[in-house]
């Protein structure tokens, strides 16, 4: 359409949702499991599951970059052998160059939510498209990535006098949600590996939205362990 031939019912009628991008870091997990009816992911334990119900659970996270003002963390739990993972997620990755998903760990990215085709009703019956995580742009450093939002999106740094919403020292939104997040993938662990605590830390030792609220080796990482483990007994 030519701004000479621009007609607002026709435009009106054909209008979508501007895309939303998100930049920050990338976190992900991956362990396996088997689906329980009733339980949803349980650890995969050899001793009473059937290798052929082995499953990979993939925890992805993205802590976003502070320039965004981004007040959440975006997350997804998915299954490797579920359509949202091999048809959508790790294609847009592949698309990017990777060969394995691990070489995603501590990268930064520009990525957007995408719908599948699929529908659910959520909890008020309310019809819903699901949607993924669709990876546009991979960056090695987190100054890469603050370049690469500024140069998209035309704007330009502040000149730091003003506190970033979500991120002040007032416990920030957004690390309130990053610490639930966080909280959330120590306790999957603490499950899996049955309060095997080196396992655990190992686990998280290069995942800095976990390490970075919960450092491993302080009190608070080994509670939530203990707290994990008590809500499952």
């Amino acid at each position: 359409m030519t701004p000479n031939s621009y007609d607002p019912w026709d435009d009106a009628a054909k209008a979508e949702a501007p895309p939303s991008f998100f930049y920050g870091q990338i976190s992900m997990d991956v362990w396996p499991c088997v689906l329980i009816k009733g339980q949803g992911k349980v650890p995969f334990d050899a001793g009473q599951h059937r290798v052929e119900d082995r499953r990979t659970a993939v925890e992805l996270s993205i802590t976003p970059l502070a320039d965004q003002r981004a007040q959440f963390t975006l997350s997804r739990s998915l299954i490797a052998q579920f359509p949202e993972w091999y048809r959508h997620t790790w294609p847009s990755l592949k698309a990017l160059g990777l060969t394995t998903p691990k070489d995603v760990m501590n990268k930064w990215c520009k990525c957007k939510e995408v719908g599948t085709g699929r529908t659910y009703r959520n909890s008020a019956g309310e019809e819903k498209e699901a949607t993924v995580v669709k990876f546009l742009a991979l960056y090695d450093s987190e100054d890469a990535c603050r370049a690469a939002y500024y140069a998209d999106t035309g704007q330009t740094p502040s000149n730091g006098d003003e506190p970033i919403p979500g991120f002040d020292d007032d416990k920030p939104a957004a690390d309130d949600a990053q610490r639930q997040t966080a909280r959330a993938f120590i306790e999957t662990l603490a499950r899996q590996h049955q309060g095997n605590m080196d396992a655990i830390r190992a686990a998280v030792a290069n995942i800095p939205m976990i390490t970075q609220q919960y450092p491993p080796d302080s009190d608070e990482f080994a509670q939530v362990v203990i707290e994990a483990l008590q809500q499952a007994a």
